[in-house]
């Protein structure tokens, strides 16, 4: 816990700290930690410096941080222990932040407000980075200004954050940049930002929400944590507190929406709408104040303040009512381009026709306005997708895979719907494979070293060529047709005994599939954190036993859950396995 004296007084310290190094304006830091005080210490210390921030998000791999590293030009990386050894080796210099004791912290550094004297940032220089993925196989770093920054949370500090709120639960990781609002509203606003345990953040988040007692919060979360968070919350206690949901990052659908606000009744939904590239959101939908009136389409809403959204055809022309267009947005919170990529830059961020002297940034993304002045999004006009809020460009994941000895040719699609939406990756091998289950666990094991985890396909299909249309372009259609192999790289096992059999049928259910191998991780075939979620309500709803996110971590595969649950049966002295419990839960199951 830090209060506000000590974490002006630690940030400060480290602003002292880095400007004695030569940081301020211009510079780019990297901070490198995990959930926890010394993230917000980290911010706020780069920021006094006047230097800009890069968060590193604490999964990405060697070669990604190191990517991000080189293109950032980052000298100064602030890292915890325990964590430096996951940096690639040289090149910058690190500096270790506590673990939250204060004793011996940067010693004899100043615990004042650090003087810009003149030299400080001004409103149009860099305040943070964010780095995402990007169409040419490397990703690419969004530069925001402090105005963008500075506005965005003016307007969202009056928009969302009610005078009754006590604070905000951190549910999200700060390399997402939809966790900016969850940081520093609270801040601004005198409140408590919580920072849950990463991993466990929805379980922690579902227990406090469950407490009548638990005082009002800030909520920003994906559509893909709300589902999750419904399926811990109890399903017959309405939450009671008064909270804030600020749902965004992905398309959020009115059932969804609807079965929200009744769990939690009286508390107050927004639809949230924003490219990275425009400070975290530039519109916004009140769900709460029109409920009634929400057809099949959750709207997106309208502009924020000092924000300018136009709907345009392919001549940078206004379309009519009803017509879709590519959506443009000008204002203060358009970020100041794509870092060491002038060209797309100036492909993506281009001037306004229709105010001399501005810029305007366009989407990619196809919406349309509705009669009453709301937009309705549509979908993506390029190969860009949102998969559980994190935003991949196909054409990287394909170049990774591209860039493999064993593979001469790939693509990559989406297919599914909903929280079953998963990555699909169709090879064409650089010689034949004879066992195609070994060939694909390589290709994912060598993918795991070149991407996050979420941009590695959870499955695969072999080909001799990828098939084209007639203008000779990927037949994505036909590539849909053929389905994949998700069977995460291995040799197809069939269930053995009742318990296998009944795991295996669920993991069918959850994860649209028709068969599963029960030597195959959970996480290989289509499965996340908000699925596992589900899973192991269903294992501890079907079985009657504990079973834990810890517990599917360490025993991912059907042969190994079924072990782990067996044996507390046997524990619990119910030899004969899973059978006694099935007419009891059959409708759980």
């Amino acid at each position: 816990t830090l209060s506000y004296a000590r974490l002006n007084a630690k940030a400060n310290r480290l602003a002292h700290y880095l400007a004695e190094q030569g940081v301020g304006a211009g510079h780019r830091v990297g901070i490198y930690v995990e959930r926890s005080p010394e993230l917000l210490v980290a911010m706020l210390g780069v920021l006094k410096a006047g230097a800009a921030y890069v968060p590193f998000e604490p999964k990405n791999t060697r070669d990604r941080l190191g990517a991000i590293i080189r293109d950032a030009g980052i000298e100064w990386v602030l890292v915890q222990p325990g964590m430096a050894d996951r940096l690639p080796p040289g090149g910058v210099d690190l500096l270790m932040l506590d673990d939250g004791a204060d004793a011996g912290w940067l010693d004899g550094y100043p615990e004042d407000n650090p003087s810009a004297d003149g030299h400080g940032p001004t409103l149009q220089d860099s305040a943070y980075l964010i780095y995402t993925s990007g169409s040419t196989g490397t990703p690419k770093g969004v530069d925001i200004a402090h105005l963008g920054l500075m506005d965005y949370c003016t307007f969202a500090s009056r928009r969302y954050y009610a005078g009754h709120l006590a604070g905000s639960q951190v549910v999200t990781s700060h390399g997402f940049d939809i966790t900016v609002p969850s940081l520093y509203l609270p801040l601004l606003r005198g409140g408590t930002v919580e920072l849950l345990d990463a991993g466990d953040e929805l379980a922690g988040l579902a227990a406090r929400l469950a407490d009548p007692d638990c005082a009002p919060a800030l909520l920003r979360m994906t559509p893909m944590h709300v589902r999750g968070l419904l399926e811990l919350l109890p399903a017959t206690v309405p939450v009671q507190g008064r909270h804030v949901f600020v749902v965004g990052g992905e398309a959020f659908t009115p059932e969804l929406a609807r079965e929200l606000q009744a769990r939690c009744p009286h508390s107050q939904l927004f639809n949230h709408y924003g490219p990275t590239e425009t400070v975290v959101g530039c519109a916004m939908y009140d769900i709460s104040a029109n409920l009634d009136a929400i057809g099949r389409v959750l709207p997106i809403g309208r502009a924020m303040d000092n924000t300018r959204l136009y709907v345009l055809n392919a001549a940078l022309q206004p379309c009519p009512v009803g017509v879709a267009g590519e959506l443009h947005i000008g204002g203060a919170g358009v970020a100041r381009g794509y870092l060491n990529q002038a060209a797309l830059t100036a492909a993506k961020f281009i001037a306004d026709p229709f105010n001399p002297g501005e810029r305007l940034y366009k989407t990619g993304d196809l919406v349309r306005m509705l009669a009453g002045g709301d937009l309705e999004f549509i979908g993506r006009a390029d190969d860009q997708v949102k998969l559980r809020g994190y935003r991949i460009e196909l054409g990287e994941v394909r170049a990774a895979l591209q860039r493999l000895e064993q593979v001469r040719d790939a693509a990559v699609l989406v297919e599914g719907e909903g929280e079953r939406r998963r990555l699909l990756a169709y090879l064409v091998p650089a010689a034949p494979a004879a066992d195609e289950a070994a060939y694909i666990a390589a290709v994912q094991e060598a993918l795991r070293q070149a991407l996050p985890e979420y941009m590695v396909p959870a499955g695969f299909a072999l080909l001799d060529q990828l098939p084209l249309t007639p203008n000779g372009k990927t037949d994505t259609r036909s590539l849909l047709a053929l389905g994949g192999l998700l069977g995460g790289g291995v040799a197809m096992v069939a269930p053995s005994g009742h318990t296998e059999s009944r795991l295996a049928e669920t993991w069918c259910a959850l994860l649209g599939l028709e068969q599963v191998s029960t030597n195959a991780s959970f996480f290989d075939v289509g499965g996340h954190s908000l699925l596992a979620m589900r899973l192991i309500n269903a294992v501890q709803g079907g079985f009657g036993v504990a079973f834990s996110l810890k517990a599917l971590l360490a025993n991912p595969t059907i042969g190994a859950m079924a072990s782990q649950i067996d044996a507390s049966l046997a524990r619990a002295g119910n030899s004969e396995g899973a059978n006694d419990n099935e007419n009891n839960v059959e409708t759980e199951w």
